[in-house]
């Protein structure tokens, strides 16, 4: 398995249980601090612009669609991160 695919796989499955972690570790807090930020037109294009940004990169540096269910997965999570916005 190349080790871009190990990497990123590892950077994004982090990243979400961190940010999973957070936002359960203060329920309240983050339904109120996502509830603002969407009624926020400023910062939902720039939220906007940096999700872009980062499906771009991985849809650019990890387009593989053969090699097991791992590289398969980061290639689909770069591609609904890009489409999703």
């Amino acid at each position: 398995m190349p080790p871009l695919t190990i990497y990123l796989a590892k950077l994004v499955g982090l990243y979400c249980i961190i940010v999973a972690f957070a936002m359960s570790a203060n329920k309240q807090r983050a339904l109120k601090t996502v509830n603002e930020w969407v009624r926020s037109p400023p910062l939902m294009m720039l939220t906007s612009v940096i999700t872009i940004a980062l499906g771009l990169a991985l849809v650019i540096g990890h387009n593989v669609w053969r090699g097991g269910a791992l590289p398969i997965t980061v290639t689909i999570v770069g591609w609904l991160t890009l489409i999703k916005v």
